[in-house]
């Protein structure tokens, strides 16, 4: 299991690694397939936790935040919790598919 899992885990990194070289030389929003290798439970649970982003943003109630790129959504409901109830989120992405 250890084996499967560190395979996998290098797999995202590749995939990401060779995704970040590649757009450095030709620009292209992300393919909506690919949101599923970039916020993975991995990242949002020992990376990057979406409710740990959305604390250091400073975030108080009532407050309008713009995401861009929101991908699956994750930080953007973490962000919504911290400005609730009447605070708004805007996010803006260029794949319908992501948005869906």
């Amino acid at each position: 299991m250890f084996e499967e899992l560190l395979i996998l885990l290098l797999a995202v990194f590749l995939s990401h690694a060779i995704l970040r070289i590649a757009r450095r030389y030709r620009k292209f929003p992300i393919p909506a397939i690919l949101t599923q290798l970039i916020d993975n439970p991995i990242r949002r649970r020992l990376i990057q936790p979406p409710g740990l982003v959305a604390d250091r943003m400073m975030l108080k109630p009532n407050m309008t935040v713009v995401e861009v790129g929101p991908g699956k959504g994750s930080y953007t409901m973490a962000i919504a919790e911290r400005i609730r109830p009447s605070g708004k989120v805007y996010a803006v992405d260029i794949q319908e598919r992501s948005i869906d």
